[in-house]
C-alpha cells in the first residue's frame, strides 16, 4: 500500500513538473517574440541628427514617419539628469522628445494628427525654429 501510495505521488509529481516545465516554454517564446519585435522596430525607426547646437532634423531621402530615433552622445551631457533637462526643453506641442539614458539616444515622436498633410522639410522647418529657440546655452 506504500509502495503504491509513492507511485501515485510520484506520477502527480511528474506531471506538475510537466506543467511548469509547459509553462516555462510558453513564457519564454512569448519573452523572445516580444524581444525580436522589440528589435525590429527599434532597427526599422528612422535616424534624425542632432545639431551641436541642439537643432533636430528629419532625413529628407526617407518617407515621413511618426518616430525617430537620433543620438546624444556627441552632446557631451555630464549627467543623465542634464541631458533630461535638454530634452525636456525640445518638446513641444506637436511632437515631444524621449531619452533613453543608458543608450545616450532620444526619440522624436511627431503628432502629424496637427499637421497631417506637412512634408518632411515643413516639419524640419519647424522643428527647426521650436528645437533652435529652445535650445540651453552653456
Amino acid at each position: 500500500m506504500n509502495n503504491m501510495y509513492y507511485n501515485s505521488a510520484q506520477t502527480e509529481s511528474s506531471q506538475n513538473l510537466k506543467r511548469i516545465k509547459g509553462l516555462m516554454i510558453l513564457i519564454l517564446t512569448f519573452l523572445l517574440i516580444a524581444v525580436f519585435e522589440y528589435r525590429s522596430a527599434a532597427q526599422a525607426r528612422p535616424t534624425a541628427t542632432l545639431s551641436p547646437q541642439g537643432i533636430v532634423q528629419l532625413p529628407t531621402d526617407k518617407p515621413i514617419n511618426t518616430h525617430y530615433e537620433f543620438d546624444l552622445s556627441q552632446m557631451g551631457f555630464q549627467t543623465d539628469a542634464e541631458m533630461l533637462e535638454f530634452l525636456s526643453a525640445k518638446s513641444g506641442t506637436d511632437y515631444f522628445v524621449r531619452a533613453n539614458t543608458e543608450t545616450k539616444k532620444a526619440i522624436l515622436v511627431l503628432d502629424r494628427s496637427q499637421h497631417p498633410d506637412w512634408n518632411t522639410q515643413q516639419w524640419n522647418q519647424h522643428l527647426q525654429s521650436k528645437t533652435s529657440e529652445k535650445s540651453i546655452k552653456k
